[in-house]
């Protein structure tokens, strides 16, 4: 039977001759020897060592994959397709189809640096910071606007959902306004069918009106305004007085007012469509016009004018490098609070830093080439024309300045050509 020994954290192993097993087993159960007259101080070489079995060590079967085990149905998204993988730990598309098969899964996913869902809301990036909060900005299309993946690109995403919150709650104030008030959605209905407020004050609602039982007064009046706002010249004096007669006065003007009311309501019906079909058209006419800024703006052309692929601007002594995308956020994004709490775009905020002077120049440029039937093409091509007469003007300066003169010595007999001027 071996024994292992241990010197100084050295171990090794010994095999025992026959007949050395009872020797060594009488050290191992002898009592401890004091060193040094030192009954707490043990003998480590005569402590008893483990004793080793004849059972042969366990193999570490465990593997050292890294690789991640694709489960049955786990579903694997890729340029806008889905696919799936089946039993046999191939990837199939919907059809069965295979995409990729189990070997090469692995390495396919490597490859194009796929992102495990569950992964993404620990994950500091724009897709995880999405997957957390859970909102997909989508532009007037529906089509979901894309971030970069830079702290750039997170600010923007970020201010963008604060901004649809922020609507999101003060629509949800308005409608409560409008729905404990209903007076209120009907002058806002009014108005914007009408453009105005005039004539609002004169909209009948006669809902509230309770016919008295005993005041024929009332009930004649309820009778002949119906008569007149529905041209019913049968409602007149000698059938009220047959009403009265046959005591079913009471009866018609309540079934009158019954009318009346419905008329009403069925103007403020007609009211809040033509209302609601207004603010659509508006809403429509809107995305229209910010698709054509945004194919304006894509295609790089505005007017007969070609935008730059990129330019470098100085902001704050800072060079930086712009797109027309970025051209595309400062003329439609809202993010800059004006002084009254209002969101404006910095293009709006820009405009309002312009002096008295400059926004009275820029009016009347574009009145002037309103009036001229002229473009800024034609303002670009006069400052272009002054441009080049300064040149000229100078260049004339410079030859009537300078003159060549060329001089020969005189001959015998002197002749004027021999002095030549340039």
């Amino acid at each position: 039977m071996p024994l292992e020994i241990d010197f100084e954290g050295n171990s090794a192993t010994v095999t025992p001759k026959e007949g050395e097993d009872k020797a060594i087993n009488a050290i191992q159960q002898s009592e401890k020897t004091d060193i040094n007259n030192q009954p707490d101080v043990v003998d480590v070489n005569k402590v008893p060592q483990p004793q080793p079995t004849d059972e042969p060590a366990k193999e570490d079967k465990t593997e050292n994959n890294n690789e991640d085990v694709i489960e049955e149905g786990t579903e694997v998204e890729f340029e806008g397709n889905t696919y799936k993988v089946d039993s046999k730990g191939d990837l199939v598309d919907a059809s069965g189809n295979v995409f990729k098969t189990k070997d090469e899964l692995q390495a396919w996913l490597k490859e194009n640096q796929a992102i495990n869902e569950a992964d993404l809301k620990n994950e500091f990036s724009i897709d995880g910071i999405k997957q957390t909060i859970g909102i997909n900005v989508v532009d007037s299309k529906g089509n979901e606007v894309q971030f970069d993946n830079t702290p750039q690109g997170v600010s923007a995403y970020v201010n963008s959902v604060i901004e649809m919150k922020s609507e999101e709650i003060r629509q949800g104030a308005i409608n409560k306004l409008l729905d404990s008030n209903p007076l209120v959605r009907q002058f806002i209905d009014y108005v914007e069918v009408n453009g105005s407020a005039k004539g609002f004050g004169d909209i009948p609602d006669r809902s509230n009106i309770v016919i008295e039982k005993d005041n024929e007064l009332q009930q004649i009046a309820i009778i002949k305004m119906a008569a007149e706002e529905f041209g019913n010249k049968s409602l007149n004096d000698n059938y009220i007085k047959y009403l009265k007669d046959s005591n079913t006065l009471y009866d018609e003007a309540k079934a009158q007012l019954q009318a009346l009311v419905g008329k009403d309501k069925a103007y403020q019906k007609e009211l809040e469509r033509q209302a609601n079909e207004a603010r659509e058209q508006e809403k429509l006419e809107l995305n229209q016009y910010w698709e054509g800024v945004s194919n304006a703006i894509n295609n790089r052309v505005i007017g007969n004018y070609r935008l730059p692929e990129s330019f470098v601007k100085d902001i704050n002594g800072k060079k930086v490098t712009l797109t027309p995308n970025d051209f595309y956020d400062y003329v439609s994004l809202a993010t800059v609070e004006d002084e009254f709490g209002n969101k404006i775009t910095k293009y709006q905020n820009d405009v309002k830093k312009l002096s008295n002077e400059e926004m009275l120049n820029k009016d009347l440029l574009d009145a002037w080439l309103m009036y001229t039937g002229g473009s800024y093409k034609d303002l670009i091509n006069m400052a272009v024309q002054e441009d080049k007469v300064k040149k000229l003007i100078i260049k004339s300066k410079e030859q009537r300045a300078t003159k060549t003169i060329k001089v020969v010595k005189p001959s015998s007999k002197f002749d004027a050509n021999d002095v030549l001027l340039d």
